[in-house]
């Protein structure tokens, strides 16, 4: 059975590298004013929320991975491993995220919240997001498509899970 595997290229890594070093640099500003004891309150009202979430998205982004077959949908990160099978997916929403690119929100049958899936920040982000989308609707007639999927990524079947894949020829 075929897998496709979530890879992180060199650019997005330097950009995470990049907010990575903001978060900290916005974590020192504040507390190194509460040593000096010039801490105001409104500027690090701002500053402090900011840095913690580029804290955390980076921490989350450089250790998350996504594995997509035709039975379901891993999730392995720092903060969560998850394994999902496609019968539990009820709709699969493509949504641009404010960088430019898509991310994928999968809405999990019985869950009150969906599961994100920041698929901007991947080097491969276009064959992971037609893998996904491929793989849901083949194994769940049942899963809708909502969002920018048609003028993102095209319609499903990409051909990405086809049978007719000759095999590697080994020598």
């Amino acid at each position: 059975m075929k897998t496709v595997v979530s890879r992180r290229g060199l650019f997005k890594t330097m950009q995470l590298i990049l907010m990575l070093a903001m978060g900290v640099g916005g974590l020192y500003m504040t507390f190194e004013s509460v040593y000096l004891r010039t801490f105001e309150i409104l500027p690090h009202a701002f500053i402090l929320p900011f840095s913690i979430w580029a804290l955390y998205l980076p921490l989350t982004l450089f250790t998350s991975q996504y594995v997509v077959n035709l039975s379901g949908f891993q999730r392995k990160g720092i903060w969560v491993k998850k394994y999902i099978k496609w019968q539990q997916v009820e709709e699969v929403w493509i949504l641009m995220n404010y960088f430019g690119g898509y991310n994928v929100a999968l809405v999990i049958e019985g869950e009150r919240r969906h599961t994100t899936l920041f698929t901007s920040f991947l080097k491969n982000q276009q064959e992971v997001t037609q893998a996904i989308m491929e793989a849901a609707t083949a194994s769940n007639s049942q899963v809708s498509l909502r969002g920018q999927w048609r003028a993102a990524y095209g319609t499903p079947p990409f051909g990405i899970f086809s049978e007719t894949e000759t095999p590697p020829t080994t020598q």
